[in-house]
Protein backbone atom coordinates (compact mmCIF):
# COMPACT_ATOMS: atom_id res chain seq x y z
CA UNK A 1 0.00 0.00 0.00
CA UNK A 2 1.55 3.02 -1.28
CA UNK A 3 0.42 7.09 -0.28
CA UNK A 4 0.45 9.44 -3.44
CA UNK A 5 1.26 12.21 -1.56
CA UNK A 6 4.78 14.01 -0.91
CA UNK A 7 5.33 12.37 2.72
CA UNK A 8 5.55 8.86 2.23
CA UNK A 9 8.13 8.29 4.95
CA UNK A 10 4.73 8.55 7.30
CA UNK A 11 2.56 6.47 5.44
CA UNK A 12 5.55 3.42 5.24
CA UNK A 13 5.93 3.59 8.66
CA UNK A 14 2.53 3.31 9.64
CA UNK A 15 2.18 0.57 7.36
CA UNK A 16 5.63 -1.24 8.45
CA UNK A 17 3.49 -1.17 11.94
CA UNK A 18 0.24 -2.59 10.79
CA UNK A 19 2.48 -5.36 9.01
CA UNK A 20 4.27 -6.36 12.01
CA UNK A 21 1.55 -5.79 14.68
CA UNK A 22 -1.76 -7.27 15.53
CA UNK A 23 -4.65 -4.75 15.73
CA UNK A 24 -6.31 -7.14 17.67
CA UNK A 25 -4.47 -5.75 21.00
CA UNK A 26 -6.08 -2.50 22.12
CA UNK A 27 -2.43 -0.64 22.85
CA UNK A 28 -1.38 -1.53 18.69
CA UNK A 29 -5.00 -0.27 17.75
CA UNK A 30 -4.30 2.95 20.02
CA UNK A 31 -1.43 3.34 18.46
CA UNK A 32 -2.69 3.26 14.39
CA UNK A 33 -5.32 5.70 15.81
CA UNK A 34 -2.63 8.13 16.68
CA UNK A 35 -1.41 8.21 12.74
CA UNK A 36 -4.63 7.53 11.40
CA UNK A 37 -8.32 9.72 11.72
CA UNK A 38 -10.35 6.41 11.95
CA UNK A 39 -13.42 8.54 11.87
CA UNK A 40 -12.79 9.72 8.49
CA UNK A 41 -11.58 6.53 7.37
CA UNK A 42 -14.71 4.81 8.40
CA UNK A 43 -16.69 7.47 6.40
CA UNK A 44 -14.60 7.10 3.53
CA UNK A 45 -14.39 3.18 3.54
CA UNK A 46 -18.56 3.19 4.23
CA UNK A 47 -19.00 5.75 1.15
CA UNK A 48 -17.23 3.75 -1.16
CA UNK A 49 -19.08 0.54 -0.39
CA UNK A 50 -22.05 2.50 -0.51
CA UNK A 51 -21.70 3.77 -3.67
CA UNK A 52 -19.88 1.17 -5.52
CA UNK A 53 -17.04 3.07 -6.03
CA UNK A 54 -14.83 0.73 -8.30
CA UNK A 55 -11.20 2.36 -8.92
CA UNK A 56 -10.48 1.98 -4.75
CA UNK A 57 -6.58 1.80 -5.71
CA UNK A 58 -6.60 5.16 -6.49
CA UNK A 59 -6.80 7.54 -3.52
CA UNK A 60 -6.20 10.77 -2.05
CA UNK A 61 -4.92 10.99 1.03
CA UNK A 62 -3.37 13.98 3.50
CA UNK A 63 -2.12 14.67 6.56
CA UNK A 64 -1.62 18.12 8.56
CA UNK A 65 2.34 19.28 8.93
CA UNK A 66 1.83 20.33 12.48
CA UNK A 67 3.10 17.63 15.07
CA UNK A 68 0.44 15.25 15.58
CA UNK A 69 -1.60 15.42 12.44
CA UNK A 70 -3.30 12.05 10.89
CA UNK A 71 -4.24 10.68 7.66
CA UNK A 72 -7.64 11.34 5.72
CA UNK A 73 -8.96 10.47 2.75
CA UNK A 74 -10.75 12.60 -0.17
CA UNK A 75 -13.30 11.51 -1.93
CA UNK A 76 -13.38 11.47 -5.65
CA UNK A 77 -13.37 9.39 -9.25
CA UNK A 78 -16.84 7.89 -8.29
CA UNK A 79 -17.87 7.36 -12.27
CA UNK A 80 -18.30 4.09 -11.77
CA UNK A 81 -20.42 4.61 -9.02
CA UNK A 82 -24.31 4.39 -8.43
CA UNK A 83 -24.23 1.56 -11.29
CA UNK A 84 -22.64 3.96 -14.08
CA UNK A 85 -20.73 1.97 -16.81
CA UNK A 86 -19.14 -1.21 -16.02
CA UNK A 87 -20.77 -1.63 -13.24
CA UNK A 88 -22.27 -5.16 -12.56
CA UNK A 89 -26.21 -4.74 -12.66
CA UNK A 90 -28.34 -4.74 -10.66
CA UNK A 91 -26.06 -2.77 -8.79
CA UNK A 92 -27.34 -1.86 -5.87
CA UNK A 93 -26.76 -5.74 -4.82
CA UNK A 94 -22.97 -5.38 -5.50
CA UNK A 95 -21.14 -6.85 -2.51
CA UNK A 96 -18.37 -4.36 -2.73
CA UNK A 97 -17.52 -4.89 1.57
CA UNK A 98 -16.48 -8.01 0.44
CA UNK A 99 -13.99 -6.65 -2.49
CA UNK A 100 -12.94 -4.27 0.15
CA UNK A 101 -12.03 -6.48 2.85
CA UNK A 102 -11.21 -10.08 0.77
CA UNK A 103 -8.18 -9.47 -2.20
CA UNK A 104 -10.69 -11.59 -4.51
CA UNK A 105 -8.38 -10.06 -7.80
CA UNK A 106 -11.77 -9.09 -9.14
CA UNK A 107 -12.88 -5.56 -10.65
CA UNK A 108 -10.00 -6.00 -13.60
CA UNK A 109 -7.80 -6.67 -10.51
CA UNK A 110 -9.10 -3.63 -8.46
CA UNK A 111 -9.48 -5.73 -5.56
CA UNK A 112 -5.98 -6.52 -4.52
CA UNK A 113 -3.22 -6.92 -1.50
CA UNK A 114 -2.40 -3.45 -1.95
CA UNK A 115 -5.97 -1.96 -1.42
CA UNK A 116 -7.42 -4.13 0.51
CA UNK A 117 -4.44 -3.99 3.36
CA UNK A 118 -5.61 -1.19 5.68
CA UNK A 119 -9.35 -2.66 6.12
CA UNK A 120 -8.20 -5.87 6.60
CA UNK A 121 -5.77 -5.23 9.58
CA UNK A 122 -8.40 -2.72 11.25
CA UNK A 123 -10.80 -4.78 11.57
CA UNK A 124 -8.84 -7.27 13.16
CA UNK A 125 -9.83 -4.55 16.06
CA UNK A 126 -12.82 -5.18 17.49
CA UNK A 127 -13.05 -1.40 18.66
CA UNK A 128 -12.06 -0.58 14.83
CA UNK A 129 -15.01 -3.05 13.76
CA UNK A 130 -17.45 -2.09 16.21
CA UNK A 131 -17.02 1.91 15.03
CA UNK A 132 -17.03 1.05 10.98
CA UNK A 133 -20.35 -1.20 11.50
CA UNK A 134 -21.87 1.69 13.19
CA UNK A 135 -20.45 4.53 11.26
CA UNK A 136 -21.75 2.59 7.74
CA UNK A 137 -25.27 2.50 9.61
CA UNK A 138 -24.87 5.98 10.96
CA UNK A 139 -24.36 7.28 7.25
CA UNK A 140 -27.41 4.70 5.95
CA UNK A 141 -29.13 6.51 8.56
CA UNK A 142 -29.08 10.05 7.53
CA UNK A 143 -27.15 10.84 4.05
CA UNK A 144 -28.17 7.43 2.46
CA UNK A 145 -31.39 7.51 4.20
CA UNK A 146 -33.50 6.72 0.80
CA UNK A 147 -35.91 9.84 1.31
CA UNK A 148 -32.74 12.16 1.57
CA UNK A 149 -30.87 10.53 -1.60
CA UNK A 150 -34.66 10.91 -3.31
CA UNK A 151 -34.89 14.48 -2.43
CA UNK A 152 -31.71 15.43 -3.81
CA UNK A 153 -32.16 12.84 -7.21
CA UNK A 154 -35.09 14.88 -7.56
CA UNK A 155 -34.11 18.55 -6.84
CA UNK A 156 -31.40 17.56 -9.49
CA UNK A 157 -33.66 16.49 -12.09
CA UNK A 158 -36.38 19.19 -12.03
CA UNK A 159 -32.96 21.57 -12.48
CA UNK A 160 -31.98 19.67 -15.67
CA UNK A 161 -35.07 19.12 -17.07
CA UNK A 162 -35.72 22.78 -18.92
CA UNK A 163 -32.27 22.22 -20.81
CA UNK A 164 -32.81 18.26 -21.51
CA UNK A 165 -34.78 18.61 -24.58
CA UNK A 166 -31.99 21.42 -26.31
CA UNK A 167 -29.46 18.53 -24.80
CA UNK A 168 -30.55 15.84 -26.43
CA UNK A 169 -31.23 17.34 -29.98
CA UNK A 170 -27.25 18.56 -29.45
CA UNK A 171 -25.77 15.76 -28.65
CA UNK A 172 -28.21 12.68 -29.20
CA UNK A 173 -27.26 11.51 -26.14
CA UNK A 174 -29.24 10.50 -24.15
CA UNK A 175 -31.31 8.91 -27.19
CA UNK A 176 -34.80 10.40 -26.00
CA UNK A 177 -36.11 11.98 -23.29
CA UNK A 178 -37.58 8.48 -21.82
CA UNK A 179 -33.96 7.37 -21.87
CA UNK A 180 -33.10 10.50 -19.66
CA UNK A 181 -36.39 9.88 -17.44
CA UNK A 182 -34.97 5.59 -17.12
CA UNK A 183 -31.78 7.00 -15.82
CA UNK A 184 -32.94 9.20 -13.51
CA UNK A 185 -35.41 6.74 -12.44
CA UNK A 186 -32.77 3.92 -12.01
CA UNK A 187 -30.93 6.47 -9.58
CA UNK A 188 -34.07 6.48 -7.93
CA UNK A 189 -33.87 2.57 -7.44
CA UNK A 190 -30.44 2.56 -6.57
CA UNK A 191 -31.47 4.93 -3.67
CA UNK A 192 -34.02 2.84 -2.41
CA UNK A 193 -32.67 -0.72 -2.41
CA UNK A 194 -28.93 -0.43 -1.95
CA UNK A 195 -29.44 0.55 2.38
CA UNK A 196 -30.64 -2.97 2.24
CA UNK A 197 -27.99 -4.75 0.55
CA UNK A 198 -25.72 -2.63 2.35
CA UNK A 199 -27.27 -4.35 5.74
CA UNK A 200 -26.69 -7.68 4.60
CA UNK A 201 -23.26 -7.12 3.26
CA UNK A 202 -22.11 -5.84 6.68
CA UNK A 203 -23.37 -9.54 8.21
CA UNK A 204 -22.03 -11.24 5.97
CA UNK A 205 -18.90 -9.93 6.41
CA UNK A 206 -18.32 -8.27 9.78
CA UNK A 207 -20.64 -10.45 12.28
CA UNK A 208 -23.44 -7.55 12.38
CA UNK A 209 -26.53 -9.70 13.28
CA UNK A 210 -30.17 -8.59 13.78
CA UNK A 211 -31.33 -5.17 13.63
CA UNK A 212 -33.01 -2.70 16.17
CA UNK A 213 -34.71 0.59 15.70
CA UNK A 214 -33.51 3.11 17.82
CA UNK A 215 -35.35 6.08 18.60
CA UNK A 216 -33.77 9.77 20.13
CA UNK A 217 -34.51 13.26 20.96
CA UNK A 218 -33.94 15.89 23.86
CA UNK A 219 -36.19 17.61 26.02
CA UNK A 220 -35.29 21.11 24.53
CA UNK A 221 -33.72 21.27 21.27
CA UNK A 222 -32.40 24.67 22.10
CA UNK A 223 -30.74 23.22 25.26
CA UNK A 224 -28.29 20.15 23.79
CA UNK A 225 -28.16 17.70 21.55
CA UNK A 226 -27.55 13.75 21.55
CA UNK A 227 -23.71 12.44 19.73
CA UNK A 228 -24.83 9.09 18.12
CA UNK A 229 -21.49 7.45 17.11
CA UNK A 230 -20.24 9.96 14.19
CA UNK A 231 -24.01 11.98 14.11
CA UNK A 232 -25.27 14.86 16.24
CA UNK A 233 -29.19 14.60 16.72
CA UNK A 234 -30.85 17.36 17.67
CA UNK A 235 -34.67 16.08 17.41
CA UNK A 236 -37.83 17.15 19.54
CA UNK A 237 -39.83 14.28 22.03
CA UNK A 238 -42.98 15.52 19.31
CA UNK A 239 -40.78 14.03 16.78
CA UNK A 240 -37.83 12.40 17.30
CA UNK A 241 -34.72 11.07 15.11
CA UNK A 242 -35.30 6.97 14.18
CA UNK A 243 -32.68 4.93 12.99
CA UNK A 244 -32.10 1.33 12.33
CA UNK A 245 -28.79 -0.56 13.88
CA UNK A 246 -27.23 -3.93 15.08
CA UNK A 247 -28.30 -5.63 18.00
CA UNK A 248 -25.15 -7.44 19.15
CA UNK A 249 -23.30 -3.92 17.92
CA UNK A 250 -22.86 -1.65 20.90
CA UNK A 251 -23.55 2.06 19.94
CA UNK A 252 -21.97 5.48 21.64
CA UNK A 253 -24.18 8.11 22.93
CA UNK A 254 -23.21 11.48 24.72
CA UNK A 255 -25.24 14.40 26.37
CA UNK A 256 -23.94 17.65 24.80
CA UNK A 257 -25.55 20.47 26.68
CA UNK A 258 -25.60 24.07 25.21
CA UNK A 259 -24.10 26.89 26.91
CA UNK A 260 -26.25 27.92 29.94
CA UNK A 261 -27.36 24.14 30.21
CA UNK A 262 -26.34 21.32 31.99
CA UNK A 263 -27.58 17.45 31.62
CA UNK A 264 -30.31 16.34 33.53
CA UNK A 265 -30.35 12.65 32.52
CA UNK A 266 -31.56 10.34 29.92
CA UNK A 267 -35.26 9.14 29.83
CA UNK A 268 -35.67 5.08 28.47
CA UNK A 269 -32.27 3.89 30.46
CA UNK A 270 -32.88 3.07 33.83
CA UNK A 271 -30.00 3.20 36.55
CA UNK A 272 -27.04 5.15 34.55
CA UNK A 273 -26.83 8.91 34.46
CA UNK A 274 -23.48 8.90 32.58
CA UNK A 275 -23.08 11.87 30.25
CA UNK A 276 -21.32 8.67 27.97
CA UNK A 277 -22.79 5.32 27.22
CA UNK A 278 -22.02 2.53 25.08
CA UNK A 279 -25.42 0.39 25.06
CA UNK A 280 -26.62 -2.80 23.09
CA UNK A 281 -29.44 -1.49 21.41
CA UNK A 282 -31.49 -4.96 21.53
CA UNK A 283 -34.17 -5.15 19.17
CA UNK A 284 -35.28 -1.82 20.10
CA UNK A 285 -33.90 1.48 22.41
CA UNK A 286 -35.74 4.97 22.85
CA UNK A 287 -33.86 7.20 24.31
CA UNK A 288 -34.46 10.93 25.65
CA UNK A 289 -31.53 13.64 26.79
CA UNK A 290 -32.87 15.92 29.63
CA UNK A 291 -31.16 19.17 29.99
CA UNK A 292 -32.17 21.88 32.61
CA UNK A 293 -30.70 25.24 32.88
CA UNK A 294 -27.68 25.88 34.44
CA UNK A 295 -26.71 28.80 37.34
CA UNK A 296 -22.89 28.01 37.38
CA UNK A 297 -22.11 28.62 33.66
CA UNK A 298 -19.42 30.80 33.21
CA UNK A 299 -20.21 33.92 30.77
CA UNK A 300 -17.70 34.25 27.71
CA UNK A 301 -17.14 36.48 24.54
CA UNK A 302 -17.65 33.87 22.05
CA UNK A 303 -16.93 36.03 19.00
CA UNK A 304 -16.14 39.42 17.76
CA UNK A 305 -16.25 42.20 14.93
CA UNK A 306 -15.15 45.23 13.73
CA UNK A 307 -18.10 47.20 13.77
CA UNK A 308 -18.58 50.85 12.88
CA UNK A 309 -16.42 53.24 12.98
CA UNK A 310 -14.44 53.33 15.89
CA UNK A 311 -16.22 50.43 17.25
CA UNK A 312 -16.12 46.52 18.48
CA UNK A 313 -18.81 43.77 18.03
CA UNK A 314 -19.17 41.33 20.71
CA UNK A 315 -21.06 37.91 20.67
CA UNK A 316 -21.96 36.73 24.26
CA UNK A 317 -22.84 33.12 26.19
CA UNK A 318 -23.94 32.72 29.37
CA UNK A 319 -26.61 31.64 31.43
CA UNK A 320 -30.40 32.03 29.34
CA UNK A 321 -31.82 35.43 30.95
CA UNK A 322 -28.83 36.51 32.37
CA UNK A 323 -27.48 40.33 32.93
CA UNK A 324 -23.92 40.85 32.07
CA UNK A 325 -21.85 44.37 32.50
CA UNK A 326 -19.05 44.76 29.55
CA UNK A 327 -16.11 46.44 31.10
CA UNK A 328 -12.84 47.92 29.16
CA UNK A 329 -9.61 48.90 29.99
CA UNK A 330 -6.57 50.18 28.44
CA UNK A 331 -3.78 49.28 31.29
CA UNK A 332 -5.62 46.01 32.85
CA UNK A 333 -5.54 48.37 36.06
CA UNK A 334 -8.50 50.92 35.97
CA UNK A 335 -11.86 49.34 34.16
CA UNK A 336 -14.72 52.01 32.81
CA UNK A 337 -18.63 49.55 31.86
CA UNK A 338 -19.65 50.28 28.59
CA UNK A 339 -23.38 49.00 29.24
CA UNK A 340 -25.27 46.45 30.78
CA UNK A 341 -26.11 43.28 28.20
CA UNK A 342 -29.31 41.00 29.06
CA UNK A 343 -28.99 37.71 27.74
CA UNK A 344 -32.16 36.46 25.84
CA UNK A 345 -33.77 32.46 26.65
CA UNK A 346 -31.27 30.76 24.92
CA UNK A 347 -28.04 32.28 26.50
CA UNK A 348 -27.31 34.61 23.75
CA UNK A 349 -26.44 38.25 23.81
CA UNK A 350 -24.17 40.88 21.70
CA UNK A 351 -23.27 44.34 22.23
CA UNK A 352 -21.59 47.21 20.56
CA UNK A 353 -18.44 48.88 22.29
CA UNK A 354 -16.27 51.69 21.60
CA UNK A 355 -12.49 51.90 20.62
CA UNK A 356 -10.28 54.82 21.56
CA UNK A 357 -8.06 54.67 18.45
CA UNK A 358 -5.34 56.95 20.42
CA UNK A 359 -4.07 54.15 22.43
CA UNK A 360 -1.72 51.01 22.04
CA UNK A 361 -4.88 48.71 22.37
CA UNK A 362 -7.44 47.86 24.78
CA UNK A 363 -8.41 44.83 26.94
CA UNK A 364 -12.74 44.26 27.60
CA UNK A 365 -14.34 41.54 30.23
CA UNK A 366 -17.50 40.36 31.33
CA UNK A 367 -18.27 40.80 34.59
CA UNK A 368 -22.29 40.53 37.22
CA UNK A 369 -23.78 44.00 37.89
CA UNK A 370 -22.25 45.15 41.12
CA UNK A 371 -19.06 43.21 41.30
Amino acid sequence: ATARVGDTQGWDEMVQFMQTHSLAEPGNYARVREMLDTDNYIIYKATESFCYRWDMGNHRLWRSRSQGGRWRWVQFDNDVGWGGFWATQPAWEFDMLRRQLIPTGEMDGHSNEATTFLLRHLVESGEFKRQFINGFADLLNSVYAPARALSHIDARAAELLPEISEHIRRWRLPASYVEWRSNVQYLRDYAIRRPAFCRQHLMDHLGAAGTAQITLSVSDTNAGSIRLNLLEIRASTNDPWRGTYFSNNPISLSAKPAPGWKFAGWGGISGDASTTLQLPPDQTLDVTAFFQRSTMARPVITAWSIGRPGTIQFWLRGDPGQNLVLQTSEDLRGWSDQGIILLDDTGSGRCEAAINSTTGGAFFRLMSPGN
